[in-house]
C-alpha cells in the first residue's frame, strides 16, 4: 500500500480541485503573509499538520478540507523538501543559505532552489513533517476528503491541542500524535499512539469527560471521496 500525505485547504476550493486538480497557488495570494509567502510552484504536503495548514486557508467560520493524497500516484521527480525544514536543519551549515543572514531571507533563498534539493524530500518528512510537490496533482492520486466545520476544529485545538508550532523540535516531541491525528481524522488512528496532545488530568473523572469529548468532536467529521463534496 502506497503511504498517504496531507493538504489542507478550505472546503470552497473543493469544486476547482475536482475539476483541474490541485495545483501551485501561483500569482494566486498565499497564506502567510505574516511570515514568509510559500512557494509559487509548489503544493505543500504534511504527514501531521494538514488541519492547521486548512485553518490557515479558510475564512472565519469557513469548513475546512483535509485532502488525502496517494504518494504513489504522484511523479516522484516532481517532490522536493519544505524550504522550512532546509533554512532550520541547515543553520550551523556552511555551503548552502547565507548563515549571517536573517532567517527570512535564509528561507527565500531555500525557497527558490528547492528542486536543487529534491533528493532530501523524504529527510524533510522525517524532520518536519512536510514537503513540497512541483507540479499539479490529480483528482485520481486525491483518495479522500475529510470535512470538518469551523466548530469542530476549534473544539480540536482546545480539547485536543490540535494547534502546532512547526519547528524540528515540536516535530521530534509531538511529531507521532500529530501524524495519529491525521490518520484519526480519516478513521485509521493506530491504537498505540494516542491523538489526544493534552497532557492527561490528574483526576480521573474529569479525564474521563474530557476524553469523551474529544471522541465527539472526532466523531462529526466527514469523510467521502473527492467526488462527493466538490459540488
Amino acid at each position: 500500500m502506497s503511504p498517504k500525505l496531507y493538504h489542507g485547504t478550505a472546503a470552497r476550493h473543493l469544486p476547482d480541485i475536482k475539476a483541474n486538480g490541485l495545483r501551485p497557488r501561483g500569482k494566486r495570494k498565499g497564506n502567510w503573509q505574516h511570515s514568509v509567502e510559500s512557494c509559487p510552484d509548489a503544493v505543500y504536503l504534511t504527514n501531521a499538520y494538514a488541519l492547521h495548514y486548512a485553518h490557515e486557508a479558510a475564512k472565519p467560520g469557513e469548513a475546512l478540507a483535509v485532502l488525502e493524497i496517494d504518494v504513489g500516484l504522484l511523479a516522484p521527480w516532481w517532490l522536493a523538501p519544505d524550504e522550512d525544514w532546509l533554512e532550520q536543519v541547515s543553520r550551523k551549515q556552511e555551503g548552502h543559505a547565507p548563515l549571517g543572514k536573517p532567517m527570512k531571507a535564509r528561507t527565500r533563498w531555500y525557497r527558490s532552489r528547492l528542486m536543487n534539493y529534491a533528493t532530501n524530500w523524504q529527510d524533510s518528512l522525517k524532520g518536519l513533517g512536510n514537503c513540497t510537490y512541483h507540479d499539479v496533482i490529480a483528482p485520481m492520486a486525491i483518495t479522500r476528503v475529510a470535512l470538518v466545520d469551523a466548530q469542530t476544529n476549534n473544539g480540536l485545538v482546545w480539547m485536543a491541542g490540535i494547534d502546532p508550532t512547526i519547528t524540528l523540535m515540536n516535530y521530534r516531541i509531538c511529531g507521532p500524535k500529530y501524524r495519529n491525528a491525521m490518520r484519526r481524522l480519516f478513521g485509521e488512528a493506530d491504537g498505540h499512539e494516542p491523538d489526544d496532545l493534552m497532557t492527561s488530568l490528574r483526576d480521573p473523572e474529569r479525564e474521563a469527560a474530557r476524553h469523551a469529548a474529544v471522541e465527539e468532536l472526532w466523531s462529526r467529521v466527514q469523510i467521502g471521496p473527492l467526488q462527493q463534496y466538490a459540488t
